[in-house]
């Protein structure tokens, strides 16, 4: 688990989870043989096409020699990993499509890289909490404003490669060059994205979704998300003014609104519902709703009525192990000596109120001395 946690289980048991994944009747289907040469001259003539438009000297050698790689390959690897921070006994396994070494690794980078430089442009999308907390510090409290946090479920597991590959590519201006190539090279990745067990051998073809952990995926769902949701509806002034909307900010499938006229929530569930329509084969959940505060990202965020602005404070769970990276671990001197600086400087970032970072230092001071009680590192 991210946050430190560990499941243990058996092999047995292990091999039951991945049979139940890959048996899932809409995520996964059978697939014939897998012909590599064909696929290697699709490559080829896309990588051209990407070549010609973008005037890329080399992509074509470069989407050739990462092809023929002796150690790349076209199957990602089944993992599971387990949400630890749920309460007991709401442990999940969630399938992750590990391909560290993508025989089409440079036809995903370019279509990630292109898609996200449109994403840039729009401020309501964000990558950090560092962006998370310089947006939200700036807005002025009212009283009547209310948190309500809203999440994608199987987020990048949902559309097919004809719903993707529309809704993503529409980001992209009509009249710019590289869309109909972009079309052309999203629509055979999401084709042909394929996934094996290591456990039991199983292989199957993904027939939903942009393939959860590969290099394009995240680009593809954000685009399309965006196009389907936020373009026309979320950012368009009039429609946040009607339905008092006073902030609206989203990462990957976590979003968060802050709503006005807590006097009539009726019509913030009026926007929900049709962003809800909007969003098509995406299923949005309400997770939470508070008046006071709410945990966000790694982050806490509130209400500061001393300043009349939104504040925040860092999020420490108990489920993490907060395990640091000890003299043992085979660094160089200077990143044992730099990393406990920079971490305290992140938490100071998130924790607005002096109050907050005091309390921050300590706790992780109090975790890295019961994981690792070395007195030089707390020292520096």
């Amino acid at each position: 688990d991210k946050h430190g946690g560990y499941v243990l289980v058996t092999q047995q048991q292990l091999a039951a989870v991945h049979n139940d994944i890959l048996s899932h009747p809409v995520w996964y289907q059978e697939h014939d043989d897998v012909n590599l040469e064909i696929m290697a001259l699709d490559v080829k003539k896309l990588a051209f096409n990407i070549q010609r438009v973008t005037e890329e000297t080399g992509f074509v050698q470069r989407a050739l020699h990462q092809w023929h790689l002796p150690s790349s390959s076209v199957f990602a690897q089944l993992q599971t990993l387990c949400k630890t921070h749920k309460e007991q006994g709401a442990i999940t396994h969630r399938n992750v499509h590990a391909l560290p070494n993508s025989k089409m690794a440079v036809l995903s980078q370019w279509v990630s890289r292109t898609l996200q430089q449109h994403l840039l442009s729009y401020p309501l999308i964000i990558n950090s909490t560092k962006q998370f907390v310089e947006k939200i510090n700036q807005v002025q409290v009212d009283p009547n404003d209310y948190f309500v946090k809203i999440e994608g479920v199987e987020f990048y597991m949902k559309g097919t490669p004809e719903q993707l590959t529309r809704d993503a590519c529409d980001i992209i201006d009509d009249d710019c060059p590289s869309k109909g190539v972009m079309k052309d090279t999203l629509s055979w990745l999401l084709r042909h994205q394929y996934v094996k067990s290591s456990i039991t051998g199983v292989s199957k073809n993904v027939a939903i979704g942009s393939g959860m952990g590969l290099q394009h995926s995240g680009a593809v769902t954000d685009s399309a998300f965006f196009v389907k949701c936020e373009r026309k509806w979320v950012m368009s002034s009039n429609v946040a003014l009607a339905f008092g909307i006073k902030f609206y900010v989203r990462f990957r499938d976590d979003i968060l609104v802050i709503a006005s006229r807590g006097d009539n929530r009726s019509l913030f569930r009026k926007w929900l519902t049709n962003l809800k329509a909007r969003a098509g084969y995406f299923r949005l959940v309400t997770e939470k709703v508070s008046s006071q505060e709410i945990e966000y990202l790694d982050t806490i965020a509130f209400k500061n009525l001393k300043t009349g602005y939104y504040g925040t404070r860092p999020k420490f769970k108990a489920t993490s192990l907060g395990a640091p990276l000890g003299f043992t671990s085979g660094h160089q001197q200077r990143v044992l000596k730099a990393w406990p600086k920079a971490e305290m400087q992140r938490l100071c970032m998130i924790a607005t109120n002096e109050d907050d970072r005091i309390v921050a230092m300590k706790i992780f001071i109090d975790r890295f001395k019961n994981h690792y009680c070395n007195i030089r590192i707390i020292q520096w």
